[in-house]
């Protein structure tokens, strides 16, 4: 059954391969689906959850037009339908696959 990880892209998860750990060993290990959503117009690049996204063996990535770093926030109406959906039937319409 799918669990969400939700991924706000903070500073302390967001930059990988600037951190003093390295959070991608930890990631690989992780069994459940993980679904990253990352709004576009976030300040924080959308590489950075492409990595993120890479670094987990089932993940799929979200992105949000018209949305920044808050997009439950900012656009709750696309936020949490995509979040339910993940939740209950499985990737939503958009997530891609990140390799």
């Amino acid at each position: 059954k799918s669990q969400l990880f939700l991924f706000t892209n903070s500073t302390k998860l967001g930059q990988l391969h600037l951190e003093e750990r390295d959070w991608r060993r930890d990631a690989a290990q992780v069994t459940c689906p993980v679904l990253v959503i990352q709004g576009l117009e976030d300040l924080i690049p959308v590489a950075s959850s492409r990595e993120w996204a890479a670094s987990f063996p089932e993940a799929r990535l979200f992105t949000m037009a018209g949305s920044g770093h808050y997009p439950w926030i900012e656009d709750a109406g696309t936020f949490f339908p995509v979040a339910l959906q993940f939740l209950r039937e499985g990737w939503p319409q958009g997530a891609v696959q990140i390799s």
